[in-house]
């Protein structure tokens, strides 16, 4: 236990290596019951990341740093609401007599494919009231969404969750919420 926040633990038994982590990095902010977590602070990173990237890359296809702020200031919220409600859909039963829980994102439950479906949303109605060919959008766009999926595994990593299946290979992984059956670190 640091600050008051309990350790988890992953390990990589086979490598000797054992990794005290917590979903968690700061408890309670501001005396409230938010947390501020690794998954969001890996998501936030490759975000703006991405964009810093984007922008100055962004002359090569001629696209204006203006438009592509302004898409994605746009593309984030419509990304955010479509992941939560593609988890909604397929975790129904967990929110059909909880209403109002579908709202409290701070819960956790998000899914990549609803972002995904935002964003190309966003980006195709964006594009057409700006006049900006889509396709080369997309072509300047394709390599941010890679890099930011790989930045936001951390996040993943730090929660213990969306691994691959069990194996006896040397870097198989176990951890406090895992268990004891070695599996693929993704």
């Amino acid at each position: 236990m640091i600050g008051g926040i309990t350790l988890d633990y992953v390990e990589f038994p086979k490598l000797g290596i054992h990794i005290e982590i917590s979903p968690i990095i700061v408890e309670n902010v501001f005396g409230t019951q938010l947390d501020i977590r690794w998954y969001g602070l890996f998501i936030a990173f490759a975000m703006f990341l991405s964009l810093i990237i984007g922008m100055k890359q962004s002359k090569k296809y001629n696209i204006e740093e203006e438009d592509l702020i302004d898409m994605f200031l746009v593309a984030l919220p419509v990304s955010i609401v479509f992941a939560r409600l593609f988890f909604v859909v397929f975790t129904w039963n967990n929110y059909k007599n909880d209403l109002l829980g579908i709202f409290r994102i701070w819960e956790g439950g998000l899914a990549i494919y609803g972002a995904i479906i935002g964003a190309i949303l966003s980006v195709y109605f964006f594009s057409r009231k700006r006049k900006i060919d889509m396709l080369n959008l997309c072509d300047f766009a394709c390599v941010y969404l890679p890099l930011a999926q790989s930045i936001g595994r951390w996040g993943n990593f730090a929660n213990q969750e969306l691994y691959g299946s069990v194996t006896t290979l040397p870097w198989g992984m176990t951890g406090s919420i895992i268990g004891d059956d070695p599996v693929h670190p993704t």
